[in-house]
């Protein structure tokens, strides 16, 4: 039999089996290493089910790793740390077990000083080293055995397992530590491979997605460019021409029947409106989105301008940070206040009209209020009702924008005559107004 078992791994192969004779003397030398031999399966047994947490990361790894040693190597502490200034494991902290303790990470300096002592002789030498003391201070008198982990052709990391200096220790020889040591290496090696690339697959998935973004917004751009012109060198000329001829029949059209004139001048007066609005659809238009825009300049001047068209008296006031209002939102706003502005200058034969918008924590609220003839009631029949009616299609826009921009639309009756208009916007959960 020992022939047929000679060759040049005969070294390793009698360490592991304790196979050199049939005599009945070397009988208990055989089931020690029989013992010896189904412990080391049972315990690449457990490193290899191990691998099943590599997608958690390595550090899910190594706290599989050292329960598994602990348990089936018969110690009471095992120990996994990793040298300093590896690529990818030297960030990675000691990780400690001990039965009833559970486990720990920890760094080097909190390891016992024979531990501290056993991991730089394993890194210097490249081999086991078998010490007395503890992996803590915790345990007296035991015994650590320390074995390298080793990767490319370096050593990356130390193996510890601890037992109590009077048992048996582990079931296992150096040099089947010595293998598990490896394959705890490589296994390790590869969570943090698999956690690189999961990284960088969630980079490369986010890049996309912005390149994708990037896209469409410069299509939506070019698109928003291309109908600024269209309606500035079609639609906007055409009013100016409809504007002139208006004035031209006003002059002279004397003497003219009854009500011509005051007609013309209204139809004048709209065209003047629709040019405005048409002016203002072109700067938007013109603007490139993403920016946060002068909400509070914009407000201003487009009360003014619209206010104009009656000589109606327009009084602003702005308070808070508007640069923190989203840009979404602050369209929604402007939009609204034209609207609503627009509604008074038609129909509410108001002289005085109030535009007041507050930036703070509690969230955004503009108000438009006049002290027109406008009744409040019948505004909030139009708005719930969503009638699409001539009259009230304004209304419904000024709805549907506080709806978009998640806020609540409030009308209700001024003191002193006219309408009040109320638009309310809470902040999101982190407390600030911008609604990223």
């Amino acid at each position: 039999m020992t022939a047929a078992l000679a060759g040049p791994g005969d070294d390793l192969i009698d360490r592991l089996v304790g196979v050199r004779s049939s005599k009945p003397t070397y009988y208990a030398e055989w089931r020690r290493k029989a013992v010896s031999l189904e412990h080391a399966v049972q315990a690449l047994h457990a490193v290899t089910t191990s691998l099943s947490v590599t997608s958690g990361g390595p550090h899910a790894v190594c706290d599989r790793l050292v329960e598994a040693l602990v348990d089936h190597l018969g110690g009471v502490a095992a120990g996994i740390w990793f040298v300093p200034g590896r690529e990818r494991t030297g960030v990675l902290r000691t990780t400690t077990f001990r039965t009833g303790q559970g486990r720990r990470r920890v760094d080097l300096q909190e390891l016992a000083p024979q531990a501290r002592q056993a991991a730089a002789r394993v890194v210097e030498t490249g081999g086991p080293v078998l010490g007395s003391g503890s992996l803590s201070d915790r345990l007296a008198g035991g015994r650590v055995l320390a074995v390298p982990m080793e990767y490319a052709g370096g050593v990356i990391g130390v193996l510890f397992v601890e037992w109590v200096e009077g048992d048996p220790g582990p079931e296992l020889d150096d040099l089947v530590l010595c293998a598990l040591g490896q394959h705890i290496a490589v296994m390790v090696e590869n969570a943090c491979l698999y956690r690189e690339n999961a990284d960088r697959s969630s980079q490369l998935r986010r890049a996309g997605r912005d390149l994708a973004r990037a896209r469409r917004d410069r299509l939506l751009i070019a698109e928003r460019h291309r109908i600024a012109r269209e309606l500035h060198d079609n639609v906007a000329q055409y009013l100016v021409g409809i504007g002139m001829d208006l004035e031209w029949c006003r002059r002279h059209c004397a003497p003219a029947p009854p009500g011509v004139v005051p007609r013309i001048t209204r139809a004048k007066s709209m065209t003047h409106t629709a040019l405005t609005q048409i002016r203002g659809a072109v700067r938007e238009l013109s603007s490139t989105p993403g920016g946060r825009p002068d909400l509070a300049a914009a407000l201003r001047g487009m009360a003014v301008e619209v206010c104009s068209l009656r000589d109606v008296a327009c009084h602003v006031t702005i308070r808070g940070e508007c640069a923190e209002v989203e840009r979404d939102v602050a369209d929604a706003l402007y939009h609204i206040a034209q609207e609503a502005l627009f509604n008074v200058v038609r129909h509410a034969e108001a002289d005085q009209t109030w535009v007041s918008l507050a930036v703070d924590a509690t969230g955004i609220r503009l108000s438009i209020a006049d002290n027109g003839q406008g009744d409040a009631r019948l505004v909030r029949r139009f708005i719930t009702e969503r009638q699409r009616s001539p009259g009230c299609v304004g209304l419904a826009n000024i709805a549907a924008r506080c709806r978009e921009a998640g806020g609540q639309l409030r009308v209700l009756a001024r003191r002193g005559g006219g309408i009040r208009l109320t638009v309310t916007i809470k902040p999101p959960a982190d407390g600030s107004c911008r609604r990223d």
